[in-house]
Order: structure tokens, then C-alpha cells, then sequence
């Protein structure tokens, strides 16, 4: 029976998505994808499919030079990779339109590549060798130390395969920076992969998280975890993604603008004063996220005991998968690669202890920067329009500086930090 209230709903809420039409006036980006976007402004792109060593098979985006900028024939450009966060997507990067990271990044010569990892839509029709990420929970039984290893890896190996460069830059915002030090901590060999690897808005730490809506979840968190099992579940809330058209249509009214730009500070913990509202009509055709839940799981393990650990399968299993009752520690010395922090003051994700403690730990902690105005959010890294002097020119001046020869020494935290 509650299948098939839940197939009713279902079919209310598809009807009210195709007559409750409220605006025809949308963002000329709102329907496009990731290669139309890149060629809206003026840009080439290039759009692969990579086959990871798990036989995922995951979309990656290049823009291999700016017609802005008449540096198509240089030779040997620094190659960066952007990252997006967990439930996100290389658009993440490219809501602000022409102002967007990937574009920057691009009329300053670097070959930019756009990350997309497991779990996130695609051009192409498969996504899995074998499995349909809409038919079961299999193809979403993935965490953060999945897209690390096997994703994230292919990614780099393959983007230096197209070029003549021997290492990379990395951005990545909020899990994506997770995903560069798991990376680095259980391959250690890819740290001569990587110049400098640039984490916004994470640390790898997450013990002083002060968000509200998460920290009622992680309350619940074995009550979760139950459920989940006994559901055989492996896609957070997959249900809502019948809600995408209707929220496109509500966010691109002007009516419903407000009401949008408010929700969007709710999910991204603050209030945002450095959003343009032009810009949401862009970012919820993003939304809701596809997120896998062993990997939302995993974070919330690692909130609970403030530790940077590897997947909590429960004591049975851990004891089959690791030969202790507990996770192991990822081994965080072995992370040598150059890591710089950009972090907002008024992020409720990751605190300015949590950057500290994490500078404490990685040996190579080159760079620990406050976005230079206190009412920063997590969300505003990819959603201000400020973002080109607050984070884009710091980011780019610390890969300038690698280039000739200028590195950073060590970062030291101070003494008495919280």
C-alpha cells in the first residue's frame, strides 16, 4: 500500500510540474548542459567519457584555451581540475555565467578541466558498465573514498594524458576537497601528481560543524542507518527528483525569486549577502542533488567522531574489511602534495579550528586564507559575485607562484586555537 500512495503522489506532483506553469521568461543558461554552457561564452569544449578501474564511467570537460585571450598555440599550460562538492556537478562552477571560475581560470591560460564524479548526470547514455543508476540501489553504493581512489585518480591520469604536463592544480569546494586528501592519503604516489591542491570551504577535519539541519540529522543518525538497511536503500530521497521542473518553473518567477534565494541560504547554512537573485533561476535547475547515501553516511561518521577516517561498515564488517572494530585513520602523513585552505568566516560547515587542527595533521599545509568578508558562506564560493577578488585571484596567484618557483612555507597554526 505505500508503494502505491507513493506512486499517486508521484503523479500529483508530475501533473502540477506540467500545468502549474508560473514564468517563460528563463536564464538563457537555465536548459543548458555542461558543453552548452562552455560554448554559450565563446568557448571550446571537449567532453569525455572516462572508465574507471570499478567500471564506472564518468564525463569530464575541457576548456583547452580562451578565444579571449589568443592563447590557443601556447604550448605546455598548467592544467587545473575543478571539483565539485558532494550532490553537486561541474555546473556548480559555471552559475555565475561569464564570470565563472572555469572562464577566469581559462583567459589566464591554464587548461581547465571540470570534474565530474560518480552519481552526477551525463551526456552519455551509460553511466556504469553494467548498472543503471535508476534501477536499484547497487550503482549508488558509493562514498567519498570511491570518487577518490577510482574516480578521481582516472580523472588526473587522464588529463595529463592530453597534455604535456607531468602534474596538475586542484580546486576543489566543500567534499571536493575531501576527495583530494583521501586521494593523496591512500595513493601516495599521485602526490607527484599535484602542484598545489586547493580546498574551498573544507577542511579535512569536520569536528566543529554548527549547522543546524545537519547536526538534527547526525542526531538520528543510527535511527538512519537502520532504515537504510532495511530498505536496502542506496540513493538519498531519489523520489524527489520528480520536483526539478516544478522548481525551475517557481525560482525562474519573479514572485517566487525570494522564496528561492531564502531556501538556498537554509540548505547552504547562511544567509548569503553576495548572491544575485538573476542567479537562481541557474542554480535549482541543479537541484535536488542526486546523492548516494553511504557517501552522505560517511561524512556524518566522520562529524561524529572527529576523526578523518575510513568507511564505518560496523563492527562485524570492519573487523572482515580492516582487522579492527573501528575504522582506520586515513594515513595523513603520507599526503606531501602542497595543500592550501580558502575558507569562509560565516561557513557553518567547516569552523577555523577545524582548518587549524587539520594544518596540525597534513604535513604540507602551505596556506590557511579567510576570505577577507565576515559574512562569507559556504555556498557563496560558488554563488557571489564578488568571488573574482575573494577567492579566483588568491587561488590563481597561488598557482602563479608555483609556476616561478614560489612556494609557500609551511602554515603554523597558532598556539590556542578552538
Amino acid at each position: 500500500m505505500a508503494g502505491v500512495k507513493l506512486n499517486k503522489l508521484n503523479t500529483v506532483i508530475l501533473v502540477l510540474n506540467i500545468v502549474v506553469v508560473y514564468s517563460k521568461k528563463y536564464h538563457p543558461e537555465t536548459f543548458l548542459n555542461v558543453e552548452q554552457k562552455i560554448r554559450y561564452h565563446g568557448y571550446p569544449a571537449e567532453v569525455y567519457q572516462i572508465e574507471t578501474e570499478d567500471d564506472y564511467l564518468i564525463p569530464f570537460y575541457r576548456i583547452p584555451y580562451s578565444p579571449y585571450r589568443g592563447n590557443r598555440n601556447v604550448k605546455n599550460k598548467s592544467i587545473v581540475i575543478l571539483m565539485h562538492g558532494m550532490g553537486g556537478c561541474p555546473e556548480n562552477f559555471m552559475v555565475l555565467g561569464r564570470q565563472s571560475l572555469p572562464y577566469y581560470f581559462s583567459d589566464k591560460g591554464l587548461d581547465v578541466w571540470l570534474f565530474s564524479s560518480r552519481g552526477t548526470s551525463s551526456p552519455f547514455k551509460k553511466m556504469h558498465k553494467y548498472l543503471d543508476w535508476n534501477d536499484g540501489p547497487e550503482y549508488w553504493k558509493f562514498s567519498c573514498h570511491d570518487i577518490a581512489i577510482h574516480d578521481l585518480s582516472a580523472a588526473i591520469d587522464f588529463a595529463i594524458s592530453h597534455s604535456d604536463q607531468k602534474k596538475v592544480f586542484l580546486v576543489g569546494h566543500s567534499a571536493g576537497g575531501t576527495n583530494m586528501y583521501t586521494l593523496l592519503a591512500e595513493k601516495p604516489e599521485y602526490n607527484d601528481k599535484v602542484k598545489i591542491g586547493v580546498s574551498w570551504g573544507n577542511a579535512m577535519i569536520l569536528k566543529r560543524f554548527d549547522f543546524p539541519l545537519g547536526l538534527f540529522c547526525v542526531s538520528f543518525g543510527d535511527l538512519l542507518k537502520g532504515i537504510v538497511k532495511y530498505f536496502n536503500m542506496g540513493e538519498l530521497f531519489p523520489q524527489l527528483q520528480i520536483l526539478r521542473p516544478l522548481l525551475r518553473e517557481m525560482c525562474n518567477d519573479p514572485e517566487w525569486v525570494k522564496a528561492c534565494i531564502k531556501t538556498s541560504w537554509f540548505i547552504g547554512s547562511q544567509r548569503s549577502y553576495i548572491t544575485d537573485p538573476k542567479d537562481i533561476g541557474v542554480m535549482v535547475t541543479l537541484a535536488p542533488p542526486r546523492v548516494s547515501i553511504k557517501q552522505a553516511f560517511h561524512y556524518m561518521d566522520n562529524l561524529i567522531t572527529g576523526r578523518f577516517q575510513k568507511f564505518d561498515y560496523g563492527t562485524k564488517e570492519n573487523l572482515k574489511r580492516y582487522g579492527t572494530r573501528r575504522p582506520p585513520l586515513y594515513n595523513t602523513s603520507a599526503v606531501t602534495a602542497p595543500i592550501a585552505f580558502i575558507y569562509g568566516h560565516c561557513d557553518s560547515f567547516f569552523l577555523k579550528g577545524d582548518y587549524y587542527e587539520s594544518a596540525e595533521l597534513l604535513p604540507n599545509v602551505v596556506t590557511v586564507y579567510e576570505v577577507p568578508f565576515k559574512k562569507y558562506t559556504h555556498a557563496d564560493f560558488i554563488l557571489s559575485r564578488n568571488s573574482t577578488s575573494m577567492t579566483y585571484e588568491p587561488t590563481y596567484n597561488l598557482f602563479k607562484n608555483y609556476d616561478n618557483g614560489i612556494i609557500p612555507p609551511r602554515f603554523i597554526p597558532p598556539a590556542n586555537y578552538t
